[in-house]
């Protein structure tokens, strides 16, 4: 018997990324539970100021015990310091902690329950969100202050659950009893904002379904999140979410992932390209604009999203091959309005398909009338083979290629917001890599490249250039530097470029150098005076030969000819420099 699970949204279902127990001083941003260096737990998407409580532990279904999957259990939060006693393993949704001598299996879900957890090390007067669970019961979306986290309160976390490679099946997409390798929704937009709602409603209104395949002894794990597939897609797409809205990007489309998982770990993934109409046309208006036609439907109007038919002779692409623009141009057809069927010519946009890396991308199809009115659609063209689940990059990374047990970088790279066909992966000197573009390829990423990075607050305090992974000056949303005194938030470690120490911006291809943030540390060769500007002191201070002194970034040329570092201590309200000869 085929088994049947309906897609809901986040409000009616939710494994959520899950956390802890003993602690570790390992980061893995935002990668939630990890079993046996794989993720075990469904993502979701972290908001601003949000400590992501990251976990991993080893075990096997049907042989490790409670006690045993509890001793291998590490704790991390970037930006803070995590103190975990008392540790239990639940049955998700229950508060009953399991016998140590219970053995976890592959059907049941799991919670971590932590009785005392606190964490210190965060910025006074702030304040937190958790991700990865919750805190004394309350709602995810509870706000902390430092130093209410430090209060050794319980820790519950989201739901994890073991795979067992032993089960058989593999879960399936259908609509309307038909199964679908590709989705699509057009979003009508008034203006060029939209609520996430809309598109989860969008979505959920195709009434996609879930299925195993005949004879399955595997079952899918968790309903398919609708609202954080949604969100996480934003969010690799660096559209930014505020209030629950956010404005359509440029291209007027993104790609929503929905993937259902079973516990034999194989799993499905359903791209579903989202489009926004903005045209709001009159039954009227829409008549006198071209009609295209695909596998029987009709559109008019801009930017119309549709599903490919299963066996489009165009779709699924070799690698590395050309985009068949003569059979997507026969494929559809278009005249010239509603009462006029004169015919017209369709072009195709294929500039945005990447044909070396495994994948979904946006295709347009337009036609334009005499009257200057122009019908368009958008779908998503495959490359590479079917049934490989997609996952989008969040983080731009490096390829590597895969001998034995040897990961080697290759200069070819990974890009943010790309949709990428995954095809399992493998663990190589405690780094986990994702296989990509077809199940028999020697080409990898590191698996963190889907995960998003957990930033930290910090403030500039020298304007920072920003710069790409290179060490090349680059621009970020339009802007050259992030001016001084200003808050941005970081990759908690540093990386080295060039010789040089850099900050990466947490989820940007962009970076800026270290010492315009922590500064650098100077020896005083003579007695300083701290000025505020050329001729006017900003303390009666004076710096010792021999002090350290902390200086930002290169140093400033003022009205009398000589040069100064800014100092710690500085605010945009209180300047402070120091004199450069004075080192």
């Amino acid at each position: 018997m085929k088994k049947n699970l309906r897609i809901v949204s986040a409000a009616a279902a939710a494994l959520l990324a899950v956390a802890p127990v003993a602690v570790s001083t390992v980061s893995t941003a935002n990668a939630a539970v990890t079993v046996n260096n794989a993720t075990a737990s469904q993502q979701t998407p972290v908001k601003a100021n949000a400590l992501t409580v990251n976990v991993s532990l080893n075990a096997t279904a049907g042989q490790t015990t409670v006690a045993d999957a509890i001793k291998s259990v590490k704790v991390s939060v970037d930006g803070a310091t995590v103190s975990a006693k008392n540790v239990e393993i639940v049955k998700a949704g229950t508060t009953t902690a399991l016998s140590n001598d219970t053995k976890l299996n592959a059907e049941d879900s799991y919670q971590v329950v932590v009785k005392n957890f606190n964490l210190t090390g965060l910025t006074t007067g702030k304040e937190y969100t958790i991700a990865g669970g919750t805190l004394a019961g309350k709602p995810a979306t509870t706000a902390y202050k430092a130093s209410e986290l430090s209060q050794n309160q319980a820790f519950t976390s989201d739901s994890f659950h073991l795979t067992d490679k032993n089960l058989t099946g593999t879960p399936y997409f259908v609509k309307d009893n038909t199964v679908v390798t590709n989705g699509a929704v057009s979003v009508a937009a008034s203006t060029k904002t939209v609520s996430v709602s809309d598109v989860v409603k969008a979505i959920n209104a195709q009434n996609y379904t879930v299925k195993m395949t005949d004879g399955a002894s595997a079952k899918v794990m968790n309903n398919v999140n609708v609202e954080a597939a949604v969100n996480s897609a934003l969010s690799a797409a660096g559209i930014e979410v505020k209030n629950g809205s956010f404005t359509i990007p440029s291209s007027n489309v993104f790609t929503v992932n929905l993937t259902a998982t079973a516990n034999n770990e194989k799993s499905a993934t359903l791209p579903v390209i989202v489009s926004f109409n903005t045209q709001a046309l009159t039954d009227a208006e829409a008549k006198t604009y071209p009609v295209i036609t695909y596998n029987n439907k009709n559109y008019q109007g801009a930017n119309q999203a549709l599903s490919l038919a299963n066996d489009a002779s165009f779709n699924y692409m070799p690698l590395n091959s050309s985009v068949n623009t003569k059979a997507i141009e026969e494929a559809f057809t278009a005249v010239v309005s509603s009462d006029n069927s004169t015919k017209l010519n369709v072009k195709v946009d294929a500039s945005k398909v990447n044909t070396a890396v495994a994948g979904t991308y946006p295709v347009t199809v337009s036609a334009t009338n005499p009257s200057g009115k122009t019908s368009s659609v958008v779908f998503n063209l495959t490359v590479g083979a079917k049934n490989a689940a997609y996952k989008t990059v969040k983080t731009a990374g490096n390829i590597y290629t895969v001998n034995g047990n040897k990961a080697t970088q290759t200069n070819n790279t990974v890009t943010v917001g790309q949709n990428v066909a995954t095809f399992g992966t493998v663990t190589i000197d405690g780094v986990e890599y994702t296989r990509i573009n077809s199940a028999s390829s020697d080409e990898f990423v590191q698996s963190s490249v889907f995960t998003e990075e957990v930033g930290v607050d910090k403030t500039v305090m020298h304007a920072a250039a920003y710069y790409d992974k290179d060490g090349k000056a680059t621009t970020l949303d339009g802007k050259k530097t992030a001016a001084s005194f200003s808050t941005i938030s970081v990759v908690a470690k540093p990386v080295t470029i060039n010789g040089a120490s850099y900050y990466k911006i947490a989820n940007k291809d962009a970076y800026v150098k270290a010492s315009n943030i922590d500064g650098t540390k100077r020896t005083l060769k003579h007695n300083a005076y701290i000025y505020a500007t050329s001729t006017k002191r900003a303390t009666k201070t004076v710096l010792k030969k021999g002090e350290t002194v902390v200086t930002y970034g290169g140093s400033y040329k003022f009205k009398n000819g000589k040069r100064y570092y800014r100092i710690e201590g500085a605010t945009a309200t209180k300047k402070m420099y120091v004199k450069v000869a004075n080192f």
